[in-house]
């Protein structure tokens, strides 16, 4: 679906719960743009030195936060309210050893869990090439530098876009 940055559709399609979520690292990417905060006359489709938590903001007004983990619990702690309300995850800058270095990915969902029979928790996701991935949680921590979501985990399911 084409949407241009400035139609009312495209806002609408971050938050509409038949949509797929992969649209957040390229919306994110773009905010500024979007916004009118930052003008683009070289073509470069967006500001890579904004931090998402700034981005998530400025396209919804919601305070976002990023957060960079001490374990996998930690991890999964934030990761497994990715079924509610949407997140951002900044890949390390460099050896991942299995997503792409230094790219944003929409986590899409988060399931499995740990047992005495082992660790199955998982995480989908999707990047800003529109490439998916199927991850570890052992393997996404190793390879995230952040994760940005909204505080308290507002799931724009129930309330609808702000």
């Amino acid at each position: 679906m084409a949407l241009t940055a400035h139609s009312p559709e495209y806002v609408k399609s971050l938050f509409d719960p038949i949509s797929d979520d992969e649209v957040w690292p390229g919306a994110l990417y773009q905010a500024p743009i979007i916004t009118g905060i930052v003008h683009d006359p070289e073509g470069q489709g967006g500001m890579p030195n904004m931090f998402p938590m700034d981005a998530m903001k400025l396209l919804t007004g919601k305070k976002g936060e990023m957060k960079e983990f001490k374990n996998i619990d930690e991890l999964w702690e934030t990761v497994h309210h990715v079924n509610d309300s949407p997140m951002v995850l900044i890949s390390k800058p460099e050896d991942c050893a299995i997503l792409t270095a230094n790219i944003w990915y929409a986590i899409l969902k988060a399931e499995g869990a740990l047992t005495s029979n082992g660790d199955d928790r998982i995480v989908h996701m999707v990047n800003t090439y529109n490439e998916r991935s199927t991850i570890s949680l052992k393997d996404l921590y190793r390879d995230t530098y952040y994760v940005a979501y909204w505080i308290d985990f507002p799931s724009f399911r129930d309330v609808g876009a702000p």
